[in-house]
């Protein structure tokens, strides 16, 4: 896989840096970004140091979170936001 190909299976970033979500195994991605995943798939969506995925394709777990076998099916990726009511702000809900 290249290092472009690793970039593409970067879903969501941690908001302090160094770790990411990332679809690891055998998916497709369509024109919309959503991931495919068939019926005999070994895909997982994992959370991995970024600088070790993306620069050699080494999976470094960073222990915070388990990793989730995706069943087959579509996924897309949706950003959560929240209304914080003492700033009156909508934002982004951080991982």
């Amino acid at each position: 896989m290249t290092t472009q190909e690793r970039k593409a299976r970067v879903i969501a970033r941690g908001e302090h840096g160094n770790h990411c979500h990332v679809v690891t195994g055998d998916v497709e991605f369509d024109s919309k970004g959503r991931i495919l995943v068939g019926e005999n798939s070994d895909a997982v969506l994992r959370h991995l140091l970024e600088d070790k995925w993306v620069g050699a394709g080494e999976e470094v777990w960073t222990q915070e979170h388990t990793d989730i076998k995706l069943k087959p099916g579509v996924y897309e990726y949706v950003p959560q936001i929240s209304f914080d009511p003492l700033t009156k702000r909508i934002e982004a809900v951080k991982d």
